[in-house]
Formats: structure tokens, sequence, C-alpha cells
């Protein structure tokens, strides 16, 4: 062991004995005087078992040995005098020792037995947790021991997202501590809320020798937070989305809450333009205070814009309590549009009760037309049957027989007209009218009203009197038949329902205002007159001006609805100009009389015309034809083959057909009719259109389909527009509506004589 130079000690001992008699300074009083007697015994002793080499009788050397041979006897007497001190000190200092025993123990069982606060304590010496209060088990899930054993249970448990952001902060502990809240994963997966409050112990030297704190488990807190600033973000959206406007007031009406529908409902730049205005101000008409309203939802008041426009509004509102005021919460919405819709809905239900006050009396009228349309019906077929009995009696003169014939004919025309005039109704309100356009003679139309109608005004005693204008024109295009159905109505009512005097018809053309001119026919009369509140319903279908008029003049009440319908389906209309009860009344008839025809032969408007060429089996072979009788027209040579299904109709068409001298030949069914058109030699066919076994459109179709080129013309009870377009695209060639018109059969199949 190496030795201090020129001395001989022992160089360890010296290093040994330096720091421990430095420790005077560091440990403190007593600690020194422990240390410097231990350094004097050690000294001591390195002496005495290194003698150092020396002459006793040296002089020089005996000088410097003895001091240390003092030191060593010296310390032993001072150490023995030093242990009876420490003794006496530790008598002194075993009540504060254990006093602090005491102390650490109620310090421990006060934070064992804490379990909503977590104490926690860090030696820095040992750099790890010495100390975690049992809470830390439940909160962290996670054993002390654990804990105890490596640092590194606590960092990991941090969140991943709080773990940097907490490290860094425990870094700053050591000066003025720390308060934090961070979140932790447990084993099981579970996220915790901490709040730790953690702070620094130092020693005697203001040296930092351990961090002490506490934590505790804030998930609820937290949870318990976002939910209310959830909620308070979902009441700021709702309220800023609502399309009504919401208001928080006091008692006194101040508002102090306003979101950007009120102010937009109000008129108002921002809702803060809103705070601290009084309710008044937003509804001046409220009678009522406005808490007394609160609690009651629905409460109509009248609202006040800021530029003064007042609008309906519907308020509904809640008081609640808050730091110790009570307020109220309105919820105002804008009801313009639903008073607008309520009122368009009184109208509707307005109009609906009207509708429904009209159909029933529609459903009346209907009533009242089936009985009248039933009578009108009966009666002439009544008179058919009747007649048509007395004939079969075989004691009968030829005078009767005549008789009854024409009443047979004339009863069958009237029950026809009726028909007509029903059917005409239900396709004029179906919208399957169809019209005819071809120029028109007006010279003939108002030559033919006049000897059909004069002899009925005659019988009556009544003058009929036909006047036109000088610059009438020669002809006009329209529907011939649908004109004269209209003037024959209305001709035919004037005569009707006048007693005596005159029935005057003048015919003229009409100036129009934007639009061109009419054709105007206005008939005059002397007779009963009609009311004002039978006017307003004149034109009606199945209604009559005056019920009675049924049973002394007859009538369906169909006639001037009717007639009104056609007059504007050929571009006018029909109007009573007036009436005067007991002294006549006045109608005008207008139609468009398209190009018309000037007697000089220019035209008002538009080029040339020419008349189409009349279609076989058609009403226009009728209008075209000179007024030719029946019993002239002969059919002599005509073989004909007459398809139908009917007993009564085969031998009527039978007879006809035979009396005009053709010879005809019958099938009962289609196939037939098919069998004997392509073995025998006929001029024409004869089809009708519903029948057993193969109906005439099968029939026809399949004669086309093997090449039959001789003419067809159909047979049905149909008269509408389409379903002889129907014929004509199956391959008719005509087309004859049932009942059988002699005048018009013979007429249509003379067109295929020779």
């Amino acid at each position: 062991m190496p030795l201090i130079p020129s001395t001989g000690f022992p160089l360890p001992a010296i290093f040994f004995v330096i720091p421990i008699a430095a420790s005077t300074r560091i440990c403190g009083f007593w600690s020194g005087i422990i240390a410097t007697a231990l350094a004097m015994v050690i000294v001591g002793s390195a002496l005495l078992q290194h003698p150092l080499p020396f002459n006793y009788e040296d002089d020089e050397r005996l000088t410097f040995m003895m001091p240390h041979v003092v030191g060593v006897l010296s310390s032993g007497v001072a150490i023995t005098w030093m242990i009876d001190r420490l003794r006496s000190a530790n008598q002194r200092v075993q009540p504060y020792i254990e006093a602090l025993a005491e102390s650490e123990e109620r310090f421990r069982q006060l934070a064992e037995n804490i379990e909503e606060r977590i104490f926690w304590m860090v030696d820095l010496k040992l750099g790890r947790f010495v100390y975690a209060s049992p809470g830390f088990e439940s909160v962290w899930g996670v054993s002390r021991e654990a804990l105890y054993s490596s640092s590194d249970v606590w960092r990991k448990s941090l969140h991943p997202d709080d773990r940097d952001r907490v490290i860094e902060l425990t870094k700053g502990m050591a000066e003025k501590g720390t308060a934090l809240d961070y979140r932790i994963v447990r084993p099981d997966g579970d996220v915790r809320w901490v709040r730790d409050r953690g702070f620094p112990v130092r020693d005697g030297n203001g040296r930092v020798c351990r961090f002490v704190g506490l934590a505790e488990d804030v998930t609820h807190e937290r949870l318990a937070a976002e939910a209310l600033r959830a909620s308070q973000e979902r009441y700021r959206i709702t309220t800023e989305a609502a399309s009504e406007a919401i208001l928080t007031l006091d008692e006194e009406g101040m508002i102090s809450f306003a979101n950007p529908a009120a102010a937009r409902m109000f008129g108002f730049a921002q809702a803060l333009d809103l705070i601290g205005q009084h309710l008044p101000e937003l509804m001046p008409t409220s009678s009522t205070p406005f808490r007394v309203t609160c609690g009651i939802s629905g409460v109509e008041l009248i609202g006040r814009r800021r530029d003064g426009l007042e609008f309906p509004i519907e308020v509904s509102c809640g008081e609640y309590v808050a730091n110790g005021r009570k307020l109220f919460s309105a919820i105002i919405r804008d009801i313009t549009e639903r008073k607008v819709e309520e009122g368009k809905r009184q109208q509707i239900e307005e109009t609906l009760r009207r509708a429904k006050e009209t159909a029933e009396a529609a459903s009346r009228a209907k009533s009242a037309f089936l009985a009248n349309t039933s009578h009108e019906i009966r009666t002439p077929l009544g008179a058919v049957l009747g007649f048509a009995e007395l004939l079969a009696n075989g004691d009968t003169t030829e005078a009767e027989r005549e008789r009854y014939g024409e009443a047979i004919r004339r009863n069958g025309q009237l029950l026809s007209k009726v028909i007509n005039d029903i059917l005409d109704l239900s396709k004029i309100e179906a919208g399957r009218l169809s019209l005819e356009r071809v120029p028109v003679p007006l010279h003939e139309v108002l030559s033919e009203l006049d000897t059909l109608l004069s002899l009925k005004a005659s019988e009556k005693g009544l003058r009929l009197i036909v006047s036109t204008a000088p610059d009438l024109p020669e002809r006009v295009w329209t529907d011939p038949l649908r004109l004269r159905q209209v003037l024959l109505n209305v001709v035919g009512n004037a005569i009707k329902f006048t007693e005596r005097g005159s029935v005057a018809i003048r015919v003229g053309i009409q100036e129009r205002q934007g639009r061109r001119e009419a054709l105007a026919f206005t008939v005059s009369d002397t007779g009963r007159g009609i009311t004002a509140d039978q006017a307003r319903t004149l034109f009606e279908p199945f209604t009559q001006a005056d019920p009675s008029t049924t049973r002394k003049f007859g009538g369906t009440g169909l006639g001037l609805a009717l007639s009104q319908r056609l007059a504007e389906a050929l571009g006018g209309t029909i109007e009573l100009v007036h009436s005067t009860p007991d002294e006549g009344s006045t109608f005008r008839i207008t139609v468009d009389p398209g190009p018309v025809v000037t007697k000089t032969g220019s035209l008002h408007h538009g080029p040339p015309v020419k008349a189409p060429k009349p279609v076989p089996g058609s009403t226009e072979t009728l209008a075209a034809a000179p007024s030719t009788p029946a019993s002239a027209i002969k059919l002599h040579g005509l073989r004909v083959l007459v398809a139908e299904d009917a007993a009564d109709n085969r031998f009527l068409i039978d007879r006809l057909l035979k009396l005009a001298g053709a010879e005809v030949s019958m099938a009962v069914n289609g196939r037939e009719a098919v069998e004997k058109a392509e073995s025998g030699t006929y001029d024409v066919v004869l089809m009708d259109l519903q029948m057993p076994e193969m109906d005439g459109y099968e029939a026809t179709s399949t004669l086309r389909s093997h090449g039959y080129l001789k003419p067809i013309l159909a047979l049905t009870a149909h008269a509408l527009k389409d379903e002889k377009q129907r014929c004509l695209e199956s391959g008719f060639d005509g087309h004859l509506s049932k009942p059988i018109d002699r005048l018009l059969l013979l007429t249509s199949l003379s067109h295929y004589q020779n």
C-alpha cells in the first residue's frame, strides 16, 4: 500500500479521513463529531500498525511522532465522552421519534382509507414510486406492487394521445409542481380521465428528494362536462338552424337571448340587435301579460316587424328558473302562409259545399230528367206498340191502316230523336263529338227550316218570319247536320212556348271583338217569357225553366243544354239576349262561318274551296242528294247479301230491299256471310258488326284477306265517329246506322247499281 513521502503514513488513510472530516459540514454537528472521532482512531491505528523507522535518540523524529501518539490517546478519551453524549441525546430525541412514527401511522391510515383520492410518492434517489394508496388499483386496474417494481407501469398507462403532453408537463414539477388532467388506458381497455396534482419535497439543504401528489378519477365529471358541452352545442346549432324565432325573456318582457330566425322574422340585422328589446315592441297588440300566456301552446297574436309591418304569429312558451331568476323561453312561428292556406281551405270548403249543393241539385235534376225521359220514351213507344197491334187486326180499312202506319212512323221518329239527344249530350260531355266542315248553302238551310217548322207554326196560328241581312254570305263552312239540329231545337222551342203572335228569325253577320265575324241567328218570340231565376239554369242539362211545362209541352230538358254545347263546338254559343214574362224572349245563336263565300263568288276569308265527295252510307249522302222520296228509288237487278243475326231486322231489310226491286240473300252470322260471299255473285254486302260465331269485323277482314273486292257496308247501332273510322280501317266501304232509315239505305245502295 503506498505511503506518504518522508513520513511513512499510509496514503489510503489520508483519503479516508479527509471526506469523513469534511462530513462535519455536510451531515451536521453530531455526525461531524462522530466522524472526527472515527478518523482519529483510524489514523492512530495506522500509526501503531505501521511504525515509522526513527531513532528515539533522534530529537527531530521524536518531536514529529509525539503529537501523533498523544492524538491517538486523546481520541480514545474523546470517543468515550461522545458515546455518553449520544446516549443522552438519544434519550431526549426518542419522544420526538415516537411522535413522528405515530404521525406517519396516522397519515398512512388516512391515505389507505381515502377511496376518492389516490396519494402517491416518488423517491428520486430510487427513481420509482415508493407508495400509492389503495385507490390506485381500482382506478388504474393495476396492483401497487407492479407500480413499485417499475415506473414504466405508470408511463405505459397514459393514453397515446396524452402521453407526450403529460411527460413534458411533469418535467416542470421540480420547480413549482403541476396540475393536469389526462387519460389512462386500463388493461381491460377502459379509458379513464384522471386529475393529478403533484409537488416536490425538499431536504434540509433545499434539494428535491421526492415528489408527492394526489390523483382522482374524474371520468364521470369529464363525461358530464362533455355531455353539457354537446348539449350546449346542439342547442346552439338547433337555435341557429331553427326556422322559428326563439327568445329568452325575463318577467318584465326584456329579451336576453334571440336566435337568427328571430332577427329575420322581426326585421333586425342580427340577433344581437334584439337583446335588450322589450316584448311589447314586437307584439304590440297582445292585451295579456306575456307571463300569463306561458304554458299555453299555440297562442295566436299579431307581431310587428322593425319597419312597422304587422303579421300573424303563433307563440308557445314555458318558464324556468336560472340563478334564482324566473325566465321565459318562447318559440314564435310566422303563420302568414298558414293563414293564407286557411283562407284557401275555406274557399275550397266553400267551393266543395257549393259543388255538393250543385251535385245534389244535379242529382235531383237527373231524377227529374229520368222521369221526363221515361215519359218521353214510353209515350211514343206505347203509340208504336198500340198502332202495331191495331194493324195486326184484320178488320181494318185502307184509310185506317194508312193512319196507323203514319202514327207508328211519327212516334218512331220522336223516339229516335229522344235517344239521339241523349247520345249526343253524352258524346259532348265525354269529349268524343266529331264535327264535319263542309260548304253549306245558307239559303237551303233556311228554306228547309221554314219548310219543316212553318206547318207546326201555322197549326198553332203563329206566323214564322225568316229574314236575312243583305251582306249574308252564300255559303259557310260548318257542320250542316249539327247546325240544323241547333236551329230546329231553338226555333222549335220558340214555337212550342208561344201561344199567339209570331216567331221571327233574323240572320246576319255579327262583329266580334278580337275575333273574326260570326254568323248570327236571332230568334224572337211573343211567348210566355222566362224569369231571372229560370234563366240561371236555362242551359244546364236535365233541367227545364218550369217543371210544369213538361206536363203541358213535353220534353226532356236536354234541348237547350245540348244546343248550346253544339253551338260552342261550332265556334259560337247560344245566349238569352232578353226575356220578359208573358211578353216573349230573344235568343241569339252564333257559329263560326269559316271562309265564307259571298253571292258574287268572292271569298271573305281564305282561298276558294271545293266540297268533298260524299261517302256512300254517310250523312253527307243525304245532305248532297236531291229530295227524292224513298218510294221513287229502284234497285232492279242489284244483288245484295245481308248478314244480320236479328230476325226482325232481317225481315225488315229484306222487305225494304225487295220492294225497291233488289235481289236479297240472307246470312245469320259472320261465318255464313263469308261462305256465301265467296261462293255467290253479289254486288254489295250489308254486314252487321255484332253477330255470333264471327262478328262483322272479323268476317270483313277474312274476306279482304282472301282477295274479296266487292263493296261491304257496315250495319251498326253505334253512331260514334270513331266507330265509323274503325269500320273504314277494317275494310268496310261505308257505314249505316240503326235504326234503319229507308231513304238512307236505298240511296246508299243505289251508288252500287250497275
